[in-house]
């Protein structure tokens, strides 16, 4: 993921030889969706003290996000962490001071599911700064917030 590369973006030589784009179907995606109920999702890891080691589990729009986490499941993102996310400890979180913008992630998280809480719509993050962080591990990212810390720009899944 190229944000274990200095944020530097990979790309392939020969452009559509190495995976394909998840085209969302015309169904409406789910209300909420949560992939560790299915028992999908592996445990909370921690990345330790090094530095932009992020774990390897690891267009901007993000409705089509939605349907790929809804349709296909778990979703590895790019997003930019600010120190807000940092030492983020539960709750809905808007961060006003990260980016939107493509090119500007700076950390790999998991998307495992969405929802909302009647006042907020969440993106569930699986982070790897270990079970003492946020909420056992996990928070939960503004959705429908104009695309907050860019979690919709680098999102991809494997084809198996």
């Amino acid at each position: 993921m190229a944000y274990l590369n200095s944020g530097k973006l990979l790309k392939p030589k020969v452009p559509g030889k190495y995976g394909k784009l998840f085209v969302p179907s015309d169904k409406k995606p789910a209300a909420e969706v949560d992939w560790r109920d299915k028992g999908v999702v592996t445990e909370v890891k921690s990345q330790g003290d090094f530095c932009q080691s992020c774990w390897c589990f690891s267009s901007g729009d993000e409705l089509a996000l939605q349907k790929a986490v809804d349709q296909i499941g778990p979703i590895s993102a790019g997003i930019h962490a600010t120190k807000i996310f940092e030492y983020y400890n539960g709750g809905y979180l808007y961060d006003p001071l990260c980016s939107s913008k493509s090119g500007r992630g700076n950390h790999a998280v998991l998307i495992v599911g969405y929802g909302g809480n009647g006042t907020h719509d969440y993106w569930i993050v699986k982070n790897s700064f270990g079970t003492t962080w946020g909420d056992s591990g996990y928070a939960y990212l503004a959705r429908n917030a104009g695309n907050n810390c860019g979690i919709a720009n680098h999102a991809l899944y494997p084809v198996l």
